[in-house]
């Protein structure tokens, strides 16, 4: 089926689907699914709490954990090497020590996508750099040497990357906060002249995702007046700039579509939010005031999310009507910003024109509608200071929630087939700690991994199994999620406080509850057997198409995979992670181009893969004449990539090589020329990380020795020597020559000497 032409439209009426109607009913629950604490520099941002169950856990082994900005809004700088993970509350949050430039460079002049490519990069590479990391890891050693902190667990011989964890109480945590400020410009100024901590100061953020903490919807809500302008026609509004500073733009600040910005002020100026503070939110109020401080935190951020059900208004029985599914429609999304550029649209299931959706800003329909008046008038309300602001937006199926707990856990991104069977076993020729890994993927494949329950461990079943499992129990709302940034440090004094802090919820909420014209020409409404269900059809089409393939891998036994049929594995690992998440970088344009399979998804909705250049039936055949390649003129092999990202990049180099010079026949020697340039790529691309991995191997195994041989004496300094020189052998590895006589000399004098 794959390696013909189809063209299939779930979207299409005669499938059942059709755009969203308001005669359908929309039934909105509402969560808050992020909170974010950014605290002010040198200050701690927790108080002692009378919840005797808190507790928080410290460890190092996880500083070097990336911190996700997409979520905060209002950060002046990016956070590339500025950040330490250090501890997890028993209440979820995750705790980093973050430092904050003491001066801020002059912005630079770059567009909404530039600006949001560089904040994905710094995320990515948020931690402190390794001597960072360990000038800070020595000074939270030692502040838990001093007074009360004595004997809590946390000793002098902890390391970074190490095992070591000890938990503590939330209030002996507020007073290692109250210590580590407290000592922190003292020790700076005895222990070190690195310039980096002068022009920094740490800050303690707590940062939880996914909480999905239940909003109560008060009775009093509906009664909720809606949100007009407060500040009076004739006065003139200089609040605009600071709009623009902190996350709004000119346009969103004047009156627009349905705005009401310029109306009057209306009861709502002096309505008591107070009684709306129920349940959840009751609870969340209370335990944010119990646990810090507020006049020590810059900003508080956490998301909104609105779950959508529908209920069809056309079922045959009115009083049991039919639930459908929601997704948005791309071409309607896209009327809700300037360009193709302000956001990123998600297709499902191959479909070009239904999936999910996210941005970096609010859509139209958010902003004309409510937030810019919300911000408008806070900035009223506080001396005209820019105090809210709106960072990221996203709106997807709630199946996506379905197929996996968080973004690591969808089994069908992973590669997992790939990995397992596109890496042949020759002879042993894997190390033991390669052919480990291998087989335990290869349990997934063999349905091992779980043996009570085979299937929920296997590419594409699992997910099938999830799908069925949303439309039985009709759990398919399309959620909204919307992030508000409160600048605490900017509230007046007679309301600075976590009610006035999370109020614009309340807001929100009356709008989704009592506004749905507002926002449901965005959906395309199906029918749960054709939507989600596609999606469990597909599951089954891959997951039977990579059984296959397995079961031509084991009967070639050791031989392992021809490279057709790994490109092959890559291909489906690829396209079926695509259909799930229509996130594009699981496809490889300059390998899917080629073979027709983006024409076909764009075009027909369907995975095509062109038998003419990779045949995967049979033995397999892959068109070497027609395959794209590199500059280099090597041909372009998508499984590549999966065994780096599972193995390393040494096991990748050699597995390449092999399909180079072995599979692919390499290059022919014909003279001369030829055979200087056969002798320079062998070393090159065989020798060269073969030797690589050889060399780094035998290193660690050396300082493993070493490493140990000091644990039981009072050698700190020597574990702190070994962890430099891991770093140096990490460097040596990664240099464009490693084995120049001037990168050997130097990494062994460096070694040797222990400098």
């Amino acid at each position: 089926m794959l390696q013909r032409r189809y063209t299939i439209d779930y979207g299409s009426r005669k499938a059942g689907s059709r755009a969203a109607a308001l005669e359908d009913e929309y039934i909105p629950s509402f969560f808050l699914d992020l909170l974010i604490i950014v605290g002010r520099p040198l200050r701690p941002i927790t108080q002692p709490s009378s919840r005797f169950f808190d507790n928080i856990t410290i460890s190092f082994k996880n500083w070097r954990a990336p911190y996700s900005n997409k979520h905060i809004h209002g950060l002046s700088f990016d956070l590339e090497h500025r950040t330490f993970r250090l501890a997890t509350a028993a209440t979820r949050e995750s705790w980093f020590i973050v430092m904050h430039p003491v001066a801020n460079a002059p912005e630079e002049l770059l567009s909404r996508s530039e600006r949001r490519k560089r904040r994905e990069k710094s995320s990515k590479c948020s931690a402190l750099q390794l001597h960072h990391a360990q000038f800070l890891a020595s000074y939270i050693k030692e502040v838990f040497l001093v007074g009360e902190l004595l004997g809590e667990g946390v000793e002098p011989s902890w390391r970074l990357d190490g095992p070591h964890t000890q938990k503590i109480t939330f209030n002996k945590w507020t007073t290692f906060q109250e210590a580590f400020m407290l000592g922190w410009p003292e020790y700076i100024r005895q222990s070190t002249q690195d310039t980096f901590w002068t022009e920094n100061q740490p800050a303690f953020h707590a940062y939880d995702y996914g909480a999905n903490i239940k909003i109560d919807v008060a009775d009093q809500l509906r009664a909720v007046p809606k949100e007009t302008r407060l500040r009076p026609v004739e006065e003139e509004s200089d609040s605009e700039e600071e709009a623009v500073e902190t996350g709004g733009s000119a346009a969103y600040n004047e009156p627009s579509r349905g705005s009401t910005l310029g109306a009057s002020p209306s009861l709502q100026a002096s309505y008591d939010y107070q009684d709306l503070f129920v349940g959840g939110l009751h609870q969340l109020r209370t335990e944010l005031e119990d646990k810090y401080v507020l006049d020590s935190i810059e900003t508080v951020s956490y998301a909104l999310a609105v779950d959508l059900n529908c209920l069809d208004g056309h079922s045959p029985d009115p009083e049991n009507k039919l639930a459908r599914c929601l997704l948005a429609n791309r071409n309607l999304v896209l009327r809700e910003y300037q360009g193709l550029r302000d956001f990123t649209f998600y297709p499902l299931a191959f479909h070009p024109a239904y999936g999910n959706f996210s941005s970096s800003q609010p859509p139209a329909f958010l902003m004309d509608n409510l937030l810019a008046v919300m911000q408008e008038n806070m900035s009223y309300q506080h001396n005209g200071a820019g105090v809210l602001s709106y960072g990221y937006f996203q709106g997807y199926s709630n199946i996506k929630r379905s197929i996996r707990h968080g973004p690591d856990d969808l089994l069908a991104t992973k590669g997992v087939a790939t990995a397992a069977l596109a890496l042949p076993n020759r002879d042993g020729n894997l190390s033991a700690r390669v052919a480990a890994k291998q087989e335990r993927l290869l349990q997934h494949l063999r349905r091992q991994s779980t043996p009570d329950n085979p299937a929920s461990s296997r590419p594409f079943v699992r997910e099938g199994q999830r799908i069925e499992r949303a439309i039985l129990e009709e759990e398919y709302a399309f959620r909204i999620e919307q992030v508000l940034s409160v600048q605490v440090s900017r509230l007046t004094s007679d309301h600075r406080s976590f009610s006035t802090v999370l109020r614009p919820i309340f807001q929100l909420m009356r709008f989704f509850l009592e506004e749905p014209q507002s926002y449901t020409h965005l959906f395309r409404s199906f029918r749960p057997l054709v939507f989600p269900g596609v999606l469990a059809s597909f599951a089954a089409l891959f997951a039977q198409a990579i059984d296959n393939i397995y079961t031509r891998f084991e009967t070639a036994g050791s031989k392992g995979l021809h490279v057709a049929l790994a490109e092959g594995v890559s291909a489906l690992d690829r396209l079926g992670s695509y259909c799930f998440t229509g996130f594009p970088r699981s496809l490889i344009g300059s390998v899917l181009q080629p073979l027709g399979t983006i024409d076909s998804i764009e075009q027909g909705g369907w995975p095509f893969i062109d038998p003419r250049m990779l045949d995967l039936q049979g033995a397999g055949d892959l068109s070497l004449a027609q395959w794209p390649r590199q500059e280099n003129g090597r041909p372009i092999m998508m499984h590549i990539a999966s065994i780096a990202y599972h193995y390393g990049p040494e096991v990748a180099a050699t597995r390449y090589s092999e399909v180079w010079f072995n599979e692919l026949g390499g290059l022919g020697v014909q003279g001369p020329t030829s055979a200087a340039t056969f002798l320079r790529e062998v070393l090159q691309e065989l020798w060269k990380p073969q030797m690589i991995a050889f060399v780094v191997h035998q290193f660690h195994r050396g300082l493993n020795k070493g490493s140990r041989s000091h644990r039981a004496s009072d050698g700190q300094g020597a574990l702190q020597l070994i962890e430099d020189q891991r770093e140096r052998v990490k460097l040596w590895a990664q240099s464009e020559h490693p084995f120049s006589w001037e990168c050997v000399e130097f990494v062994l004098y460096s070694l040797l000497s222990g400098r």
